[in-house]
C-alpha cells in the first residue's frame, strides 16, 4: 500500500513538473542565417565649375577671380568674345544654364547688345578653334532679352554626365545702328553670369526609371508671375519689370495716385480681395523707388470699404532671390485700421543692392504697417524705421556677413505709436555687431535665435536694446569673440522698461555694459541662462580700449 502511494505521488510531481516546463517553454524551429555587410545609402554630389580662357596664361580659370567681360569702351560695331568651360566635378548628371544678371539701373543700352553663342566648336583646354566670325555663331538675342530671361532663353545651356565638361564661346556685340543717345550709358552699374545646375534626368531608381528627378528642371526657372490681378494669372513674365509694364495697364484704369474706385471696380481689378502675390523664379531684381509692388499705384486705399490690404513676395523655386533696397510700398492718407498693408515676404534669398546694406520696407503718412519676413536668406541687413502702429516680424532666417556690416537687424521708430517686434529661429552669422532694437514703445521679443561671430566689435554689442517699452531674451545661443554679449545703450528714455531675459546660452568676453542713465539692473528678471564669460563683472563701454567694471547679473 504505501509502495503504491510512492508510486502515484512520485507520478503526480512527475506530471506536474512536465506541466511546468511546457508552461514555460517556447518553440523551437530548424533555423540558419546568411550576412550581407558592408551595405552603404550615400547621396551624389552636385558640383558645377565654370571657368574663363585667359589669353595671357593661356589656360582656363575660375569666372571668379576677375570679370569676364570688363571692356569699357564700347562703340558701334565693337564685339567681345570670351571662351567659357563648364565642368562636372560631382557624382551626378547635371543640367545648366548660364544666366545674365544686371545690377542697377538698365539705361537701355542692353538693348542694342546682341548675344551669340556657338558651341559645336573643337574648343578644348588649348583655347583653340575660336569662331572667326559672328556668321560662325547663333543670335541668341539681346542683352536686354536675357537679363532675368527664363529656362529656355539662358546665354547658354546643356546637360553633362559626371566628370564631363562643355566648351563654348559667348560673344556680345553692339549693334551698328545703335545712334548717339548711347553715348556714356551702362548695362546697369556691372553685370553678372550666373552659372544654374540641377539634377538631369540619367540616372535610375530601382524601377528602373529616369524620371524621379524630371521636376528638377524647376530650379533653373527665373521670372516672374502675379495673382490678384485681372489678366496675369497664368502669365509667366521675364522679369520684375516686365511684370510690372503688364500690370500697370490694368491697375491705371483705377488710377495710379488716390483716386476712388466703385467696389464692382475695385473687384473687376483685384480678383483675390485686395491681394496681390509676387512669385519669384531665379533672380530678379526689384528696383528702387516707385509703386512696383502696386504696379504704379501710390496708394493703397480706393474707398470706405476698397483697399489694397495684402501684399505677398514668395520664391518660387530653390533659386529664387530678390535683389532689392526699398520695397516702395504705397501709402494712404486716412490712418486708420482699414488702411492697414500687410506684406509677406518668404522662402527667398534677399540681396540689398545699395552701398549700405540696407533692406527696407516702410509706407508714409503713419498709416499701419505689418511686415513679416519667414524662411528667407540675408545679404545686408533689414532696417526698419516705421512711426506708426504695426508689427515687424523676422522668424526662420539666415543672417550671413563676413564682418562689413554691424546689424543684421534694427528696428528704429515711434515715440508714441505701438510696434510688435518678433526676431525669432534666426541665425546671425559674422556681423560686427547683431542685431539693436530702438523704439521706446515696442514690444519686442527676441527667442531661440543663434548669434555667432568672430567679427565682433570689442567696445559693441550683439544684442543691442536700445529702448523698448518691454522686451523678451529667451532661449538665444550667443557666442561672440569680442565685445559684450548684452549692451543697454545711453538712448535709453523708458524708465519703466521690463526686460525678461532666461534661458540663454551666452559665450562672449563681456556679459553686459549698461549705459542708462537710470540703471538696468532692476528692470531686468533673470533666470536659466548658461554664462560662459571670459571677465566676469566687467565690460566693454563704447569707444572704450580698456574694460571697466560692471555688476550687472543674469540668474
Amino acid at each position: 500500500m504505501k509502495s503504491t502511494r510512492r508510486s502515484l505521488l512520485a507520478s503526480a510531481l512527475a506530471l506536474v513538473a512536465c506541466l511546468a516546463l511546457l508552461m514555460g517553454a517556447t518553440f523551437a524551429w530548424f533555423t540558419d542565417s546568411v550576412s550581407n555587410t558592408g551595405n552603404k545609402i550615400q547621396a551624389g554630389k552636385l558640383d558645377v565649375s565654370l571657368e574663363t580662357w585667359d589669353t595671357e596664361e593661356e589656360k582656363y580659370i575660375p569666372v571668379t577671380e576677375e570679370p569676364v567681360f570688363s571692356y569699357d569702351q564700347w562703340e558701334p560695331g565693337y564685339t567681345e568674345l570670351v571662351a567659357v568651360k563648364v565642368t562636372n566635378n560631382g557624382s551626378l548628371a547635371l543640367k545648366y544654364q548660364l544666366d545674365i544678371i544686371a545690377a542697377g539701373d538698365d539705361t537701355g543700352l542692353a538693348r542694342v547688345i546682341d548675344v551669340y553663342y556657338a558651341d559645336d566648336l573643337n574648343l578644348n583646354e588649348s583655347g583653340s578653334s575660336m569662331p572667326g566670325s559672328l556668321g560662325d555663331m547663333q543670335l541668341v538675342g539681346t542683352l536686354s532679352d536675357l537679363i532675368g530671361a527664363n529656362v529656355q532663353q539662358g546665354a547658354a545651356n546643356g546637360h553633362l554626365e559626371a566628370g564631363a565638361s562643355d566648351y563654348a564661346v559667348i560673344a556680345l556685340h553692339m549693334q551698328e545702328t545703335a545712334g548717339n543717345e548711347y553715348q556714356a550709358h551702362s548695362v546697369g552699374t556691372s553685370f553678372d553670369i550666373q552659372l544654374n545646375a540641377t539634377q538631369y534626368t540619367f540616372e535610375t531608381d530601382g524601377f528602373g526609371s529616369n524620371q524621379y528627378d524630371a521636376e528638377a528642371e524647376e530650379a533653373l526657372k527665373s521670372g516672374v508671375t502675379i495673382s490678384g490681378i485681372a489678366g496675369l494669372e497664368g502669365q509667366f513674365f521675364r522679369t520684375v519689370q516686365e511684370a510690372y509694364e503688364a500690370g500697370k495697364t490694368v491697375v491705371e484704369q483705377g488710377g495710379l495716385g488716390q483716386e476712388t474706385l466703385s467696389d464692382d471696380q475695385f473687384d473687376a481689378i483685384y480678383t483675390d480681395e485686395g491681394t496681390i502675390t509676387w512669385t519669384i523664379y531665379g533672380t530678379q531684381t526689384l528696383e528702387d523707388g516707385g509703386h512696383i509692388l502696386t504696379f504704379g499705384r501710390a496708394s493703397n486705399r480706393y474707398s470706405g470699404t476698397r483697399s489694397v490690404g495684402e501684399i505677398n513676395i514668395v520664391g518660387g523655386n530653390e533659386t529664387a532671390q530678390l535683389r532689392v533696397q526699398n520695397m516702395g510700398l504705397p501709402y494712404a492718407w486716412w490712418n486708420d485700421q482699414e488702411d492697414a498693408l500687410t506684406v509677406n515676404i518668404k522662402q527667398l534669398t534677399l540681396e540689398a543692392t545699395g552701398a549700405d546694406g540696407r533692406i527696407t520696407c516702410s509706407r508714409a503718412y503713419g498709416s499701419p504697417l505689418n511686415v513679416y519676413f519667414d524662411q528667407c536668406s540675408i545679404n545686408g541687413y533689414i532696417y526698419h524705421y516705421f512711426n506708426a502702429n504695426g508689427t515687424i516680424s523676422v522668424t526662420n532666417c539666415d543672417f550671413t556677413n563676413d564682418g562689413t556690416i554691424s546689424y543684421a537687424f534694427f528696428v528704429q521708430g515711434s515715440e508714441t505709436e505701438p510696434l510688435e517686434v518678433v526676431f525669432s529661429n534666426n541665425t546671425v552669422t559674422g556681423y560686427t555687431r547683431g542685431i539693436n532694437i530702438q523704439q521706446k514703445t515696442a514690444e519686442v521679443e527676441i527667442s531661440n535665435n543663434t548669434i555667432v561671430s568672430t567679427n565682433s566689435e570689442p567696445d559693441r554689442g550683439a544684442i543691442q536694446l536700445t529702448d523698448a517699452a518691454s522686451c523678451l531674451v529667451e532661449g538665444n545661443t550667443v557666442h561672440v569673440n569680442a565685445g559684450n554679449a548684452i549692451w543697454f545703450h545711453s538712448a535709453a528714455a523708458n524708465e519703466a522698461v521690463e526686460y525678461t531675459i532666461r534661458d540663454n546660452s551666452i559665450t562672449a568676453p563681456y556679459l553686459i555694459n549698461d549705459d542708462t542713465d537710470f540703471g538696468i539692473q532692476e528692470h531686468i528678471t533673470s533666470s536659466g541662462n548658461i554664462l560662459n564669460i571670459t571677465y566676469p563683472g566687467y565690460c566693454m563701454e563704447k569707444d572704450g580700449s580698456e574694460a571697466t567694471t560692471c555688476d550687472i547679473t543674469l540668474n
